[in-house]
């Protein structure tokens, strides 16, 4: 196809579908995305679902760096874990942690493990937990 008759398509299809960053129910009754992605019978593919973690990762940075000063220099483990908890939890739940994230402000990596170990999220991941847990206690050996 030619690449003007492609950029026409497109912008065809964007005009008469429509764009919603939230899932919709089309006229067809199937759950909807994007331009009229039906989600229920294309679903995503590997290469697009990784495309979006990336997005997603960088998002919890940018939201973790805009409310944490120093982010960039807690450990990594640290890092990782409040990175993995925005992801999984969003933003405003893990802002909801507020005694973890004062021991972690206050480098006490097993009042930080603690505190996410006394918490229905850890009731909920269970493992997921329990090895973030273990991250932040490791914090103390840096």
């Amino acid at each position: 196809m030619k690449d003007e008759l492609y950029t026409e398509l497109t912008n065809h299809i964007k005009e008469y579908e429509g764009f919603s960053r939230l899932v919709y129910e089309c006229t067809g009754g199937y759950a909807t995305i994007g331009y009229g992605r039906n989600v229920e019978q294309v679903g995503i593919s590997k290469e697009e679902a990784e495309h979006l973690l990336q997005n997603d990762i960088q998002q919890c940075l940018k939201e973790l760096r805009s409310i944490m000063n120093k982010f960039d220099e807690l450990p990594d483990k640290a890092q990782l874990v409040l990175v993995d908890m925005c992801y999984n939890l969003g933003l405003s739940k893990l802002l909801n942690f507020e005694n973890m994230l004062d021991a972690i402000d206050a480098g006490n990596w097993e009042k930080a493990s603690e505190e996410l170990l006394d918490s229905r999220y850890a009731l909920q991941t269970k493992r997921r937990a329990r090895i973030n847990a273990a991250f932040l206690l490791s914090c103390s050996d840096v």
